[in-house]
Formats: C-alpha cells, sequence, structure tokens
C-alpha cells in the first residue's frame, strides 16, 4: 500500500467535512437569528390572548358584542403557530448542534495527518532526486516551469493593481473634465465671472489629477512590458496655462477653452478604455496562468506519489 496516497486520501476526506462544517456554522449562525425573532413572535402573541383573558377595553367592547370568545380563539391559534415555528426552528437548531460537535470531532486529526503527509513527501521527493528513475527528469521540468509561472502570476498581479489604480485615478479625472464642460457651456451662455471660476477650479483640479495619471500611466507600461504585454497609448499632458477667458472674458474665448476641456475630455475616455481592455486582458491571463500552476502542482504531486524507487 502507498502510504503517502492513503494520507493524502484521508485528508481529502476530511477536508469534505471541514467543508461541511463550515456550511453547518453558517447554517448555525442563520437558524440562532432566526430562533430569536420566532421566540419574539410566539411571546407576543402570548400576551395578546393573556390581555383579552384578563380584560381590557378592547376585550370589554368584544364581549358587549359577542366577539370576545371568537377573538380569544383566533387569538389563541395564532399563539400556537407562532410556538410551534418557534420550537421547530429550536429542533433543527440542536441537529445542527450536534452535527457541528460530530464534524469537529472526526477533523480533529486533520493537522496532524497534513504534517505526516509534508514529512512523508518530503522525504519521497529526496528519494526521487537521488535516483536514476526516468520520472526524475520530469519532476525537475516541472518544477522549474511551475517556477516560472509563479513569477508570471506576481507579475501579472503587479500589472493588474497597476491598472486598476490608473482606472481609478482616469475616472476620477473624467469626473472634473466633465464638471468642467458643463460650468463652461453655462459660461458661454453668460454665466458670469463665478461661473467661470468654478469651471477653472475644476480645470485646476483636473490638471493636479493629470499629473498623477501621467506617472502612473509610465508605471502601467512597465509592468505591461514585464509579462510582454505592449501598450500604445498617445496622452495629453492637458496643460491649460495659456487658458485667458477667466481673466478676459468673452465668447471666442470661451469656445477656445471649451474645446481644449473636450479634447481633453475625449482623450481621457480614450485612454480609459485603453487602460481597461489591458486590465481585463490581464484578469484573462491569469486565470489562464492559475489554471496551468494548479495542474503542473497536482502533476509534480503525483509524480512524488507514485514514486517507488529506482524504476
Amino acid at each position: 500500500m502507498n502510504e503517502l496516497l492513503e494520507l493524502k486520501r484521508k485528508i481529502l476526506l476530511l477536508e469534505s467535512k471541514k467543508d461541511k462544517l463550515k456550511y453547518y456554522e453558517e447554517d448555525y449562525i442563520k437558524l440562532k437569528e432566526k430562533e430569536g425573532f420566532q421566540k419574539e413572535a410566539w411571546i407576543k402573541e402570548q400576551r395578546d390572548v393573556e390581555k383579552l383573558e384578563k380584560g381590557s377595553s378592547v376585550s370589554f367592547f368584544l364581549k358587549l358584542f359577542g366577539k370576545l370568545e371568537e377573538k380569544i380563539e383566533k387569538e389563541e391559534l395564532e399563539a400556537l403557530d407562532a410556538k410551534h415555528k418557534y420550537e421547530s426552528t429550536q429542533y433543527e437548531l440542536n441537529n445542527v448542534k450536534v452535527s457541528i460537535f460530530n464534524l469537529k470531532d472526526e477533523i480533529k486529526d486533520y493537522d496532524k495527518l497534513v504534517k505526516e503527509y509534508e514529512a512523508l513527501w518530503k522525504q519521497k521527493e529526496r528519494e526521487l532526486l537521488n535516483s536514476s528513475s526516468f520520472k526524475k527528469q520530469e519532476y525537475v521540468n516541472s518544477t522549474e516551469k511551475l517556477a516560472s509561472l509563479k513569477v508570471l502570476d506576481k507579475e501579472l498581479k503587479e500589472a493588474i493593481n497597476a491598472g486598476e489604480s490608473l482606472t481609478e485615478v482616469l475616472e476620477e479625472a473624467k469626473k472634473e473634465f466633465e464638471s468642467a464642460k458643463g460650468w463652461g457651456t453655462m459660461d458661454m451662455l453668460g454665466g458670469g465671472f463665478m461661473t467661470s471660476m468654478i469651471k477653472r477650479g475644476h480645470i485646476e483640479n483636473a490638471n493636479r489629477v493629470l499629473n498623477e495619471v501621467q506617472y502612473l500611466v509610465k508605471s502601467f507600461k512597465k509592468e505591461l512590458n514585464d509579462v510582454n504585454v505592449s501598450l500604445d497609448m498617445k496622452y495629453v499632458s492637458g496643460d491649460f496655462s495659456d487658458m485667458t477667458d477667466i481673466f478676459f472674458d468673452n465668447f471666442f474665448s470661451d469656445i477656445m477653452v471649451q474645446d481644449k476641456i473636450n479634447n481633453a475630455l475625449n482623450n481621457v475616455n480614450r485612454t480609459l478604455r485603453v487602460v481597461e481592455r489591458n486590465t481585463k486582458e490581464l484578469k484573462k491571463s491569469i486565470e489562464v496562468n492559475n489554471t496551468e500552476m494548479d495542474l503542473l502542482n497536482d502533476r509534480i504531486k503525483s509524480i512524488v506519489e507514485d514514486f517507488k524507487g529506482d524504476i
């Protein structure tokens, strides 16, 4: 019997029990909350019955019109139904508690088995590497490829993070330019000095954000180069230092500034689409890479687990 494979079988069995335990623990929390609500509902219904039986202004009028007994019977049925629901949940809750207790007892040796498996696996790995088995080269090739895939995984994650950071800042720039565009339209329609000032404020905010965008674009390009992905992205600097309409407010300068705002907004939107598309592709690549790593990990484990010596 292959001791390593037997340990693996036991571990996999206990892992399925661990998953089941997690399900029961989550179910227990929901049932406990449900039990609390149902207990409150039962107590309320019972109090309604007691109020009618003890006598109150409501029961007095019901009795006067010959409706008291009917009302009490109705309230008693509702209290009985609420009690039944509460007790039913209590019964289910107790069963779940028993299942949790039993599962915890069954998986108590899980960590011990994992340590035994890891120690025995390491031992067999050393035996394989010291052997002349034809499986040795396959193992070495597989572990080297896995190491390369792990490096790629790290680089893909860094590229995705850079892309998401750039997207976030581009969205901020887009928001500022859209606001500037809106106020610019009002400015051209004669919004006055305050309108022009507000527009200028949004433009300055956008330019401040664009400084960060330019740095993040370079960072994103570098990360893409690390994973052999090229990115062609023309990006306008967004320099609005030559704007004069805020000081020489007239219709023609307003039009010129509005045109610059529109160009900058279009450029930001184009850049945003390119970055989002590249980030999406990176996420697909990391999924493929993860699948390949999983397959390689399984193959490496199988090579060691199935090793029977110099054969």
